[in-house]
C-alpha cells in the first residue's frame, strides 16, 4: 500500500523548495544587521583606542589599533560571515534547482518529440496535427494582437512573391494563443528566422515572436533551435483546422520543435 507523505515530509519539501528565497531574505537581513552592529561598535572601539593610547601615553600603531578595537567588531564579523554564507548558499541552491528544472524539461521534451515522431510514423503527418487540434478545441480561445509599431525586422510588401489573401487566424502551441496575420507575413517571418539561424547556428523562440510582431514570453529565450541537432533549416508546416464554433485557423508547427538544450551548441 502506498503511504501518503506525512506532514513533516511535506514541510521538508516546502522548505527545500523555498530555501533559495529564504537564504536570500536572510542575506538581506544580515547585511542590514551587519551595518547596525558596525555603527554601534564604532563609538565603543574609539573609546577603547583612546584608553589604550592613555595607557601607552603615545599614538598606537595600526596593529595596536586593530588589536584594541577588534573585540567591538566581533558581532559584526560574525553576522557578515553568516550573510556571505547565506548569499553563496542561495546561489548554489538556485543553480541546482535551475539545473534540475532544465533536466526535467529536457526529459519531457525528448519524450514529447518521440511521441510526435512515432505518431507521424504510424499514422501519418496529419495525425499529430489532428491530436493537437482536438486539444486546442478544449482550451479557452485566447487572442493576442500583433504590434503594428514593431519594425525591427522587414515587413511584408507588395513586391514579395507571397500569397496576398487577407488575414488568417494562427495558433502557436508554446504561446497557447491565437493571432491574426496574413500567410505571407507568417512565411516571411519564418524565412527571416531561418536566415538568422543559418548565419548564427542558433535561434530562439522569442526571435520568431519578434518577427511575427508578438510579445515575447518568459520561456521564449529558454527554448530554441541549434544546428548541432543535425539540421540547417527549420521547416514550418501550417495545418488548417476548424473549431466547433466554425472558426478556421492554422497551427504553426515547426518540423523540429525548439528545445531547452539548444545553447549547448
Amino acid at each position: 500500500m502506498t503511504q501518503k507523505p506525512t506532514g513533516n515530509a511535506a514541510l521538508r519539501r516546502s522548505l527545500k523548495k523555498a530555501s533559495p528565497m529564504l537564504l536570500t531574505c536572510l542575506s538581506a537581513a544580515g547585511m542590514v544587521a551587519a551595518v547596525i552592529f558596525a555603527v554601534k561598535a564604532t563609538p565603543k572601539a574609539q573609546t577603547l583606542i583612546e584608553k589604550a593610547e592613555k595607557e601607552k601615553q603615545e599614538k598606537l600603531t595600526k596593529a595596536e589599533i586593530v588589536k584594541a578595537a577588534a573585540p567591538c567588531y566581533i558581532p559584526t564579523v560574525i553576522v557578515g560571515t553568516a550573510t556571505l554564507v547565506c548569499m553563496f548558499g542561495a546561489c548554489v541552491l538556485s543553480r541546482r534547482q535551475q539545473t534540475a528544472l532544465i533536466g526535467a524539461y529536457t526529459m519531457l521534451d525528448t519524450a514529447y518529440k518521440g511521441y510526435r515522431e512515432k505518431a507521424a510514423e504510424l499514422y501519418g503527418e496529419n495525425a499529430d496535427a489532428d491530436i493537437r487540434a482536438a486539444v486546442i478545441a478544449e482550451r479557452p480561445k485566447n487572442f493576442v494582437e500583433p504590434d503594428e509599431e514593431l519594425t525591427i525586422y522587414p515587413r511584408f510588401s507588395d513586391d514579395d512573391e507571397y500569397p496576398t489573401e487577407g488575414k488568417l487566424v494562427f495558433y502557436e502551441e508554446h504561446r497557447d494563443e491565437f493571432f491574426e496575420m496574413t500567410m505571407a507575413e507568417v512565411v516571411l517571418a519564418e524565412s527571416h528566422l531561418n536566415r538568422n539561424f543559418s548565419m548564427r547556428g542558433t535561434a530562439t523562440l522569442n526571435e520568431l515572436y519578434d518577427m511575427l510582431r508578438l510579445p515575447q514570453t518568459n520561456i521564449g529565450d529558454a527554448l530554441g533551435w541549434t544546428m548541432s541537432d543535425g539540421y540547417c533549416w527549420i521547416d514550418f508546416f501550417h495545418y488548417k483546422r476548424r473549431l466547433d464554433d466554425g472558426m478556421e485557423y492554422y497551427i504553426i508547427s515547426p518540423r523540429f520543435p525548439p528545445s531547452a538544450d539548444f545553447e549547448v551548441y
